[in-house]
């Protein structure tokens, strides 16, 4: 069985990336949900024949 890279770090390492990673995801859901704010406010998906932002996005 080949060994994961994840196993070949540190503790402290594995630790550090994971608080650095959930950091990350939280800005980049902060920034998805602004964008949709915006989509919703411009009602975007209504130019593309589509009744609802939530329509829109089943169809993607």
């Amino acid at each position: 069985m080949n060994q994961s890279p994840l196993s070949a770090i540190s503790d402290t390492k594995l630790l550090s990336d994971i608080k650095n990673l959930v950091c990350k995801e939280h800005e980049l859901t902060a920034r998805i949900i602004d964008h949709l704010a915006e989509i919703e406010k411009r009602k975007l998906y209504s130019d593309l024949k589509y009744r609802s932002l939530f329509e829109y996005f089943k169809s993607q």
